[in-house]
């Protein structure tokens, strides 16, 4: 369905206004999407990427370093981590050489929960089943594009 008849808005002042608002409707789609498929291991979508960054950390990470990656940047990382330190699936580790910070690792248990969120990665790829991967490859382009006019690390 195209934007204008899922929306119900006749006209839009122009493609670039139209475009916006496409990125912000099928952005709010594919959350819905996603959290659908997170709700039966009760993790929202930024429990799930940070769950995803500790895990390509394996030796640890900081709170700093994991607020850097997130996908949501206006994400509180602090109380984010520590619901999941709450459902036992990370913990905190002192460093060594200064005991006042800690990095975050998966416990035992989210080790166990990580495979089956890796294995639901398959059905959050399969949203995209009607584009090609040539169409993917394009889209991530012109998305690359579009942030590359700003500078995304200061926002």
């Amino acid at each position: 369905m195209d934007i204008a008849s899922a929306i119900k808005q006749k006209s839009f002042r122009n493609e670039k206004a139209k475009a916006i608002v496409n990125i912000l409707y099928t952005h709010s789609w594919l959350i819905y999407q996603i959290k659908s498929l997170l709700a039966p291991y009760d993790i929202t979508v930024q429990q799930y990427n940070i769950l995803r960054i500790i895990n390509g950390s394996p030796k640890g990470i900081g709170i700093k370093e994991i607020r850097k990656r997130m996908l949501d940047r206006s994400s509180d990382v602090s109380r984010l981590v520590e619901r999941l330190i709450a459902k036992k699936l990370v913990k905190k580790i002192p460093y060594e050489s200064d005991l006042r910070h800690t990095y975050v690792v998966l416990s035992d248990e989210g080790n166990k929960i990580i495979g089956d969120l890796i294995a639901i990665n398959i059905d959050i790829e399969s949203i995209l089943v009607q584009i090609s991967e040539s169409e993917a490859e394009q889209l991530n382009d012109i998305l690359d594009k579009i942030r590359s006019a700003f500078d995304f690390d200061k926002t």
